[in-house]
């Protein structure tokens, strides 16, 4: 995905040969006024999620347009996808209402099938602090880890500096596991509080997204407790957790059980950031999603100790 472009590419996953790319700037259909998180489906096919646009745009398996999925309101279309059974995804998506104190949140994380804007499943809800401040509202939702296993499994957490917990659930919405651990916070180290404190500011005008890196004076000195979860192929569950700064991994079966612990001693922190990594049936890819210099992929292959 590509936010400079506004277009999602696809390689090919043996040598990265280029295979195409569709989307672009613009309210048509195809195309895209902020796409943030995209999913492949079940059926070969991929969901992009246009947070401008509030839509999920549809493609099929060659990538040809498909139609979009809105209806969403002002809660806005899902974000942070995984592919669900079938042709349905999964995504976390904000929810404000009125309430007798003023407005409320939530944030859930449901599976919603690709004609239907409301969820099919809801597997978790968390708070959504809204207060009103200069005559609108400010909404702090809290960040959430989230992937899905072949199975249809999913797997959420909620970002923390000082609680490890997991929680799974079968692709119904049945309770599978429970993983949780004592966790001491650890700090982080300058160069990772002078990154965070670049912030996000989006805005439109005439049709034109505009992207700006403000400075956060307000930054939380703690790392994550779990900063990322996947499934691989083999149904084991990876959870990245934030102790140190060489990506480190806690490996579970789907009882719990930790089977090993994985290390990247190649692949610290990126052009002053640190890697992000998506884990899946594919295997294992790493990435700089703001690089100083210019976007790269690592292919990374398990070895046994």
């Amino acid at each position: 995905l590509d936010l400079q472009r506004m277009s999602v590419d696809r390689f090919s996953g043996e040598d990265l040969t280029h295979l195409g790319s569709v989307g672009r700037t613009g309210p048509g259909p195809g195309e895209y006024e902020f796409p943030i998180a995209f999913a492949t489906l079940g059926s070969g096919g991929v969901a992009v999620a246009d947070m401008m646009a509030r839509n999920i745009v549809l493609y099929d398996p060659v990538m040809a347009y498909v139609e979009e999925l809105g209806g969403f309101g002002q809660s806005g279309a899902p974000s942070n996808l995984a592919p669900g059974v079938g042709d349905s995804f999964v995504g976390s998506q904000m929810r404000i209402q009125p309430g007798e104190q003023g407005p409320e949140g939530s944030l859930l994380v449901g599976c919603w099938n690709p004609t239907d804007p409301e969820p099919a499943t809801v597997y978790a809800t968390f708070p959504v602090n809204v207060r009103s401040e200069d005559g609108g509202i400010r909404v702090e939702a809290p960040r959430i880890a989230l992937a899905t296993g072949p199975d249809g499994s999913v797997f959420v957490a909620e970002s923390s500096d000082s609680v490890y917990l997991i929680r799974g659930f079968t692709s119904d919405g049945g309770e599978l596991v429970t993983i949780e651990k004592d966790w001491e916070r650890v700090g982080k180290t300058d160069e990772e509080i002078e990154d965070g404190a670049l912030g996000l500011a989006i805005s439109m005008e005439s049709g034109t997204t505009s992207i700006t890196r403000p400075r956060i004076e307000d930054v939380n000195p703690f790392r994550d407790a779990v900063s990322g979860l996947g499934v691989d192929a083999s149904e084991r569950l990876w959870v990245r957790v934030g102790s140190d700064e060489i990506p480190t991994f806690h490996v579970y079966d789907y009882q719990g059980e930790l089977l090993f612990v994985a290390r990247l001693e190649g692949l610290g922190r990126v052009a002053g950031r640190r890697a992000e990594f998506v884990i899946d049936s594919g295997g294992v890819l790493g990435f700089d999603p703001d690089p100083e210099d210019y976007p790269k992929v690592y292919l990374i292959e398990l070895e046994q100790p």
